[in-house]
């Protein structure tokens, strides 16, 4: 999704894809792979166990190891014109009023709102709406059917120290170099 704004060859761009026709339907994967283990990603899933609770009634559970291996994804299905799309992205949580007593009924799932987690180091920019992964987030975002981000900053240490932020994800776009037509053309689809 993001190729269109990306035409200039970065990291962020070099990326190979491979693809395999079966039955007439073409599946598309990247080779990218996931690496939990990193200092950064032990931080975010710290953040996660933080912002989450299993119930709206009770505060998180946090005085537990977390479980970097275990990561949600749903898997969506859409279209563009003639092409059916399925696909998985990861899942960070839901808002609810009410417990979701079986995240595998679709039915009662489907009636949340997802929200993603981030993080990022205070001496990044203050503000994630200027953050140069911005657009990034967007697209995982808009992809997941996420309606808003929950941001956390974490000083050298990865302490949060100041409160954490909620963005709207169809605000993310606005003043940016980036917001071309396409942007709002999708969050109007939305």
């Amino acid at each position: 999704m993001l190729i269109p704004y990306r035409l200039r060859k970065s990291d962020y761009n070099n990326t190979t894809f491979y693809a395999t026709r079966y039955c007439g339907i073409l599946h598309l994967s990247d080779n990218s792979e996931r690496n939990g283990h990193t200092k950064n990603y032990t931080y975010h899933g710290k953040f996660e166990q933080i912002c989450f609770s299993d119930d709206p009634d009770m505060d998180p559970i946090t005085d537990v190891p977390v479980d970097m291996n275990d990561i949600t994804f749903a898997i969506y299905r859409s279209n563009i014109k003639e092409f059916d799309l399925i696909y998985s992205a990861e899942v960070s949580g839901v808002t609810s009023d009410q417990k979701v007593d079986d995240i595998h009924n679709l039915d009662e799932v489907s009636k949340c709102k997802f929200i993603q987690t981030k993080l990022m180091w205070t001496d990044q920019n203050k503000s994630m709406i200027n953050n140069s992964k911005c657009m990034q987030w967007w697209a995982q975002s808009y992809l997941a059917n996420t309606h808003d981000i929950c941001i956390g900053l974490k000083d050298k240490d990865g302490v949060l120290r100041t409160p954490v932020q909620v963005v709207k994800v169809k605000d993310l776009p606005k003043h940016q170099k980036w917001n071309q037509p396409f942007v709002s053309d999708l969050w109007t689809l939305y």
